[in-house]
């Protein structure tokens, strides 16, 4: 079968009926020329009429998204400010600072932070220059690609307020959590979506190999639980190969676009039992009447299924069920009557700003913050998304501190 009618039986298994215009749009309008030329060159031998084409011209083939068009690595070079070589040395296609020790000539910083379950969480952050090239793809043709409607995270003019509303006022809300969702996103998935975006293979292979990066195993040993558990890098297969580092500019635009495919079906899924369905980064949320509680396994077969063909994985462990007596949280906005913020939560930054006022600003920084000050004013701005009243008494705690 030939690679385009290959690329329609593959768009999704989902029946086309099913496909609202935004699908539609996505996938067949960024084809449709590609499909068009194939046609022609089947006139050329005989076999066809003859269709009337624009020639395949890359910005014309792409109307929807308004991408520079680069076809040349000269012309990639030139749009992120490198020379040749210093973009095959960014690029890094044969992996050779995987096997180099770390040092100046790694691109990237690696950290590991804990987070609030007890677990160590690897930041891989790239360094000054690579991060301003990352910068240029992103706002250059990433934030020209949008996502799907049912991605909340990392979209403009989004956030877990808007994630959340949906559900508000749901008899039985139900969540999912992606393992290792950046990780797992591999550099060949990186290169399939500059390809759908349009761009020749020689260009989406460079694009793609700026974008993700392998870890090498000397990181790994720096675990704090490596000396005690020293298998462990054997388990972290998805961190060995390239993959999106948790820490560049352009990882949450890509995780997103890689999940395209996921929040299509997951739509469909929902929509096909009169649900509700959004997701924001590697959370998934269903909300629904009675019935969703009572075919909860029936939808974790399906969730199971579809987040398994689509490459990714489902942390089990952070799977839960709510309903309407309990409370609801959808990344921790409370949906039970209105979106709102939890109780102990509120409780927990008046209680620290309350001593701040009585104290000063530097006696409860007990995690070292550097810019204590900003921290605060950070949540407080947070919280103003889902409840304004609330944040403004905070807010008005937070003026009466003394730095």
């Amino acid at each position: 079968m030939l690679d385009e009618e290959l690329l329609l039986h593959r768009l999704c298994q989902c029946p086309r009926r099913a496909w609202s215009k935004h699908d539609w749009i996505t996938y067949y309008g960024p084809i449709q020329q590609r499909l068009l030329t194939w046609l022609n060159n089947r006139h050329a031998k005989g076999k066809l009429k003859q269709l009337d084409s624009p020639p395949p011209q890359m910005q014309s083939r792409w109307p929807y998204w308004q991408v520079p068009a680069l076809e040349t690595l000269p012309q990639l070079a030139n749009f992120l400010g490198l020379t040749l070589q210093q973009l095959e040395g960014l690029a890094d296609r044969h992996e050779i600072q995987h096997y180099i020790p770390l040092g100046p000539r790694h691109h990237y910083r690696y950290r590991w932070v804990n987070s609030r379950r007890g677990r160590h969480r690897l930041l891989e952050i790239p360094k000054l220059r690579l991060k301003t090239v990352q910068a240029k793809i992103l706002h250059g043709i990433l934030d020209n690609v949008p996502p799907h409607e049912v991605a909340h995270g990392f979209r403009r003019n989004h956030s877990i307020f808007t994630n959340a509303e949906p559900h508000v006022k749901q008899e039985v809300v139900v969540s999912y959590d992606l393992a290792d969702f950046f990780a797992t996103v591999r550099c060949e998935q990186v290169m399939a979506i500059f390809r759908r975006i349009g761009y020749p293979r020689i260009i989406a292979r460079h694009l793609a190999a700026i974008c993700t990066k392998s870890t090498p195993e000397e990181v790994w040993r720096k675990h704090p639980s490596y000396a005690s558990q020293p298998a462990q890098w054997q388990r972290m297969g998805v961190w060995r190969r390239r993959h999106l580092p948790q820490g560049a500019p352009t990882s949450p635009a890509l995780a997103n676009l890689a999940a395209w495919r996921l929040d299509m079906r997951m739509s469909h899924l929902a929509r096909h039992f009169q649900w509700t369905f959004t997701r924001y980064a590697d959370d998934l949320t269903f909300s629904g009447d009675r019935a969703l509680g009572r075919n909860r396994l029936t939808l974790m077969t399906w969730v199971a299924g579809i987040v398994g063909q689509e490459g990714f994985r489902i942390n089990l462990k952070k799977t839960h069920l709510m309903r309407q007596s309990q409370r609801q949280e959808v990344c921790g906005v409370v949906v039970n009557q209105k979106c709102n913020v939890r109780r102990s939560e509120y409780d927990e930054l008046k209680a620290i700003l309350h001593n701040c006022v009585k104290h000063g600003g530097a006696s409860h920084n007990r995690r070292q913050h550097p810019d204590f000050a900003g921290h605060l004013r950070g949540r407080i701005a947070a919280l103003a998304q889902i409840n304004s009243l609330r944040a403004a008494k905070l807010f008005a705690l937070w003026e009466g501190i003394k730095w």
